[in-house]
């Protein structure tokens, strides 16, 4: 695959990205196409630390021999150097192509459609929730001290958020669409709900909530700081712009619209505080604006389309093909150490998350 950058570059890429939003959104985001519009996990309310990067968790799916694909996870450096031996958590049923491991501490929670398994240092497996009756658990996130699920209805056409608070307590019901769990403003966690020609963002405080439904073609990503919420997309053939929410106030959406792509933030890291994706490096996000002065390049050409997943100790993790990447700290605002992960023989990358040792 030619780099992400390169392609970017070229005259043809921003007619086919909107072909893409207009005509085949689904498969856009299907299994190795997510990409770009990859949805990202991040849980951005961990303590930020001076120390280095988190270990890593890598999930990758494999043929069984029955035919169907089992899931495998297993331990990893920073560097992406194995720790023990994989772990095989059997069948790999309905889940999402992103999202479907989260962790806090030693502790590390799988989705595999129709049951969750938390794994504490490579220790033995157990199941510690069933997929509500008629759904499959598509993908969770552990967000301010509690584990939140997706799970989508079997014969339903709407996706049920669960929050796991000591019991599984169903928080809301979102539109049935590319669905994604990130933080919020502190003790709040946004949805955002992605369909081919719009976005719907949820955003659960207690008790409350607020609704935002954006025009455009929704990039997969979204973020939120402390007030404003981002969200990226595009209009028509060549037009890149952000959806900017308030946490606060009036439920409005302030779109901005970018001159080309060379000045676009094309996706968004929902780390803390969070920072835009663009052809040159990583901008933070502050106060409902992006600053180019704050732009850190990146270290090095790319060799895939960037997409990030996951906080670990303040450390976001950049992932620039399947399974290799770098490090980078939002809170000291710098690029760490890369990493590289080899895949087992027949087994393909499903995600990468920190696991602190």
């Amino acid at each position: 695959m030619a780099g992400m950058w390169q392609s970017l570059l070229k005259p043809s890429f921003i007619p086919r990205l909107a072909r893409v939003g207009e005509r085949s959104f689904w498969m856009h985001l299907s299994k190795r196409a997510f990409l770009l519009s990859a949805a990202l996990l991040a849980t951005g309310c961990g303590p930020v630390s001076s120390a280095g990067p988190a270990g890593l968790a890598v999930a990758f799916a494999r043929r069984g021999a029955s035919g169907q694909e089992d899931l495998l996870v297993g331990r990893f450096t920073a560097q992406g150097n194995p720790q023990g031996s994989m772990v095989n958590l059997g069948p790999l049923g309905l889940v999402a192509q992103a999202q479907i491991m989260t962790s806090d501490g030693p502790d590390l929670w799988v989705t595999t459609g129709h049951e969750v398994v938390r794994i504490r240092n490579l220790s033995r497996p157990r199941v510690v929730l069933h997929a509500p009756s008629g759904t499959a658990v598509l993908s969770l996130a552990y967000l301010w001290g509690h584990l939140w699920l997706a799970a989508e209805g079997i014969h339903s056409h709407r996706v049920r958020i669960y929050e796991d608070a000591g019991r599984l307590r169903l928080r809301a019901e979102t539109p049935l669409a590319i669905t994604t769990l990130v933080p919020g403003p502190p003790g709040s966690v946004a949805v955002l709900s992605a369909s081919p020609h719009h976005a719907t963002v949820t955003l659960l405080s207690g008790q409350n909530r607020r609704t935002w439904v954006v025009d455009g073609v929704p990039q997969g990503t979204l973020a939120f700081g402390k007030g404003w919420g981002y969200l990226p997309v595009t209009h028509g053939l060549r037009g890149f712009g952000m959806a900017q929410m308030p946490a606060r106030g009036p439920q409005t959406v302030r779109q901005s619209t970018y001159s080309s792509v060379w000045h676009a933030v094309i996706a968004v890291v929902p780390s803390s505080p969070p920072y835009g994706i663009t052809v040159k490096g990583l901008i933070p996000l502050q106060r409902g604006q992006w600053n180019w002065q704050g732009l850190q390049s990146w270290p090095r050409p790319l060799k895939a389309t960037i997409t990030s997943d996951g906080t670990g100790n303040g450390w976001v993790l950049i992932v620039d093909g399947p399974s290799q990447g770098y490090w980078f700290n939002a809170a000291r605002d710098r690029f760490g150490e890369s990493f590289t992960v080899q895949a087992p023989p027949g087994a393909f990358p499903r995600e990468v998350v920190p696991w602190p040792s």
